[in-house]
C-alpha cells in the first residue's frame, strides 16, 4: 500500500482577522447541500448553475467553477471516496485525526469535505462542535447531525469569515490534485486558526509501490498508467502527488511544532489486512476500474490516449 501522510501543526502566532462566509451562491431552486435541526432538514438553496454538470467521457464533473478541479463527481468517484474514508479510519486506528486537541474545539473546518464522511463522523463525536464542511460539489447527504452544515466553496478563493468565526481544528485528506498554490492556501489557513489551534493534513502517495521489486515488476502497466497520471496532473497544474512537499509548504507558511508522521501497511499476513481486505476486495478494484475504463479529465485533456487491451500509450 502507498504511504500515508499526515502533518499536523500549530500556529506560531496569533491570527489576523477574518470575514464572513460567501453565500453568495444561494439561489432558490431547492436542492439542499447541508440539514440543520434534529426531525427537519434544512437545506441552502443553490443556484441552478451550480447543478449544471459537466459530461466528459462518460465521467460526471462539477459545475461550480467548471474546470478548476480534474476528477469527477459522480456515483463512482463517491464510492471511491468513502472508500478511501474507512481506509484512513483504518490506518489511524479508528481515529479521525492525531492532532493533540486539549479542549473541546468549538468550530471546526474541514475543507475539500467530499462527501462529507469525516465532516460527519465528526460531527456526531463532538457535539458541542460546529463543523464546517465545502467543497465544489454539492454532493452531500441532505440529512446530517445538527451540528454539521455544507457549503459549495472553492477553497482556492478567498476565505471569508469574521474574526469571531475563527477555527479551533482545520482538517483536509486528499487535496492532492485540487491545489494550485500550497503557499497560498496554508497562509490563508494560518489566518483562519484560532491562537493555539491545529491543522491537520492527511496525504496519500498516488504511487504503485513494493518492498519487492519482482513483485512489483508483475504490474508494469498500472504503474505505468499512475506515472501517466501524475504527469497529466503537472500538466493540468494541480499535481497529485504532493505528500512529501506538505511538511515544508506549512513551516513556509509559519506554522510552527510540524510533524510529519508516516504510516506504512502491509496487505498480506497481518490483523490489519482482514478488515482492509473486505474494503479493497468489494470497492478497490471497481473503483480503479472506473478510472482506467473511462478516461478522466486529466487524461484525456492534459494529455492524449489511446486504449488497447495492455496499457494506454501516449500518442501526443
Amino acid at each position: 500500500m502507498a504511504l500515508q501522510t499526515e502533518t499536523i501543526l500549530q500556529p506560531s502566532a496569533p491570527n489576523p482577522g477574518v470575514i464572513d462566509i460567501d453565500t453568495d451562491f444561494a439561489d432558490t431552486d431547492g436542492d439542499s447541500v447541508n440539514s440543520i435541526g434534529g426531525g427537519s432538514s434544512f437545506g441552502t438553496s443553490l443556484s441552478s448553475s451550480i447543478l449544471e454538470y459537466r459530461y466528459e467521457n462518460g465521467r460526471r464533473y462539477h459545475g461550480y467553477r467548471n474546470g478548476s478541479y480534474m476528477l469527477p463527481n459522480d456515483e463512482a468517484e463517491q464510492e471511491r471516496l468513502e472508500l478511501h474514508h474507512h481506509i484512513f479510519r483504518l490506518v489511524l486506528g479508528g481515529r479521525l485525526f492525531r492532532a493533540p486537541i486539549t479542549a473541546k474545539p468549538k468550530r471546526v473546518l474541514d475543507f475539500g469535505t467530499a462527501t462529507g464522511a469525516w465532516a460527519m463522523d465528526f460531527a456526531d463525536e463532538f457535539q458541542s462542535a460546529t463543523v464546517i464542511g465545502n467543497d465544489l460539489s454539492p454532493i452531500q447527504p441532505s440529512w446530517v447531525p445538527p451540528n454539521c452544515k455544507f457549503y459549495v466553496d472553492d477553497v482556492e478563493s478567498e476565505w471569508v469569515y469574521t474574526p469571531n468565526e475563527a477555527f479551533d481544528f482545520i482538517h483536509a485528506r486528499g487535496m492532492g490534485g485540487s491545489i494550485k498554490d500550497w503557499n497560498m492556501l496554508y497562509n490563508r489557513a494560518l489566518q483562519h486558526l484560532k491562537p493555539g489551534g491545529w491543522i491537520e493534513m492527511q496525504e496519500y502517495e498516488a504511487w504503485v509501490s513494493s518492498d519487492d521489486d519482482p513483485t512489483l515488476k508483475k504490474c508494469p502497466n498500472t504503474a505505468r498508467w499512475l506515472a501517466l497520471l501524475d504527469e497529466a496532473s503537472v500538466k493540468f497544474g494541480k499535481r497529485m502527488n504532493v505528500a512529501r512537499e506538505q511538511k515544508q509548504h506549512l513551516i513556509d507558511a509559519g506554522f510552527k511544532d510540524v510533524r510529519d508522521d508516516v504510516y506504512k501497511r502491509r496487505w498480506a499476513h497481518s490483523r490489519w489486512n482482514t478488515c482492509a481486505t473486505v474494503l479493497n476486495h468489494s470497492a478497490w478494484p471497481s473503483s480503479l476500474g472506473s478510472w482506467a475504463g473511462k478516461w478522466t479529465k486529466p487524461n484525456s485533456c492534459a494529455m492524449q490516449y489511446e486504449r488497447n487491451s495492455a496499457t494506454p500509450k501516449t500518442i501526443s
